[in-house]
């Protein structure tokens, strides 16, 4: 499906092959903008002329909009809902937007905008469609075939993917025969996940490549650049959690940890606004809970005691700890204790060993 040339990084210095990204960089979170700098920057250093497309899909835009449109036309039906939203919602959500944009136009190298019916840029040797959940009906809520390579392009170039993710639903939605036939267009195609490889390859037959998400190619030090040292004076524990987890009992679990250590308890959503700040209160966590995959890999990378806790969508990080060899770590709220201690030893080298399968997977992909 792709050959490897002979001089790899030198020769791509010299040629300056061309690689547009194709990912989730306008999404408001965390790991969606992190790990498309991650990926741009270790390209980068592997010797590519490298920009991230600037595609505005429909349902990301939507969603991560402050202003909510059906929530000002509702106005009138339901007012109590409309000024919660603009006294105290939409100032947050502004405010957001400004910090994630602030963060982007800083980081992120970005091509001209590219709206869902505008023709993708043709000046690239390499379209690479990746990281993040792009086959994830949820997140894109219809198929979004220019995240199955269906887009024009020129005839010499390459379709490849990296590290994509998605959930066996959204593949059943799909559809496998049109799965397979989507697949056909890439060159290489790359997931996230073991268990989507797997599943695709028992249900189409087709040959695909497992890899670890790009924030895991740049070295610690790369992210510790963006911390704020003094973010908080006082010890203590952050959780972050995707989902609404009501249950009582693991609130009441992870108060009486944080009495038992004598930490206070820090909720993401009430701290952090931009990726940056994300980092930082992971970075001087003393303990982290959350459900949040990326959470788990910043966790990994600086080093800290964490919980990802049980929930529908644990599939995504239940992966990388099983990867890392840590796979008691994912947890029910009666379930703290019972965990061996961490040895970061040999969970860096289980990372480096991935981490060189993919970044020479980068390094070698040409026509």
């Amino acid at each position: 499906m792709y050959t490897y040339c002979k001089n790899d990084i030198e020769y791509n210095i010299k040629k300056k092959m061309r690689i547009g990204i194709l990912t989730f960089h306008r999404a408001n979170n965390y790991g969606a903008v992190l790990q498309s700098l991650a990926l741009q920057e270790k390209l980068i250093q592997l010797g590519y002329d490298v920009s991230i497309i600037d595609y505005r899909q429909k349902a990301i835009e939507c969603n991560y909009n402050p202003i909510k449109w059906h929530i000002i036309l509702g106005a009138l039906r339901r007012p109590r809902l409309f000024l919660g939203y603009f006294f105290k919602a939409l100032p947050t959500l502004f405010k957001t937007a400004k910090q994630y944009n602030r963060f982007r136009r800083r980081y992120l190298k970005c091509t001209k905008i590219v709206k869902p019916n505008n023709l993708v840029p043709q000046n690239f040797d390499i379209y690479m469609i990746g990281s993040d959940q792009l086959w994830n009906i949820d997140c894109t809520k219809e198929i979004d075939e220019n995240y199955f390579g269906m887009f024009d392009h020129p005839k010499d170039s390459l379709i490849v993917g990296y590290a994509i993710s998605t959930n066996p639903k959204s593949i059943e939605i799909i559809g496998y025969e049109k799965i397979a036939s989507y697949m056909q267009k890439f060159s290489v195609v790359s997931f996230r996940e073991q268990t989507i490889h797997d599943l695709i390859l028992k249900k189409t037959g087709l040959i695909s490549r497992v890899d670890i998400d790009p924030t895991l190619l740049l070295d610690k030090a790369y992210w510790e650049n963006m911390i704020w040292l003094d973010c908080y004076s006082k010890k203590y524990i952050l959780t972050y959690f995707l989902e609404r987890h009501d249950e009582e009992e693991l609130h009441k679990a992870i108060n009486r940890f944080a009495i038992d250590k004598g930490l206070q308890i820090i909720d993401i959503y009430d701290v952090a606004k931009s990726p940056d700040t994300f980092l930082t209160y992971i970075y001087n966590a003393e303990y982290i809970f959350t459900t949040s995959f990326h959470a788990v890999v910043f966790s990994l990378i600086f080093e800290k005691k964490f919980y990802a806790i049980k929930s529908e969508e644990d599939h995504r990080y239940a992966n990388l700890l099983q990867l890392v060899g840590v796979s008691d770590r994912l947890v029910n709220h009666d379930e703290f204790e019972s965990v061996k201690p961490l040895n970061y030893v040999d969970i860096k080298c289980r990372i480096e060993r991935e981490k060189s399968s993919s970044i020479d997977y980068l390094r070698k992909l040409r026509q």
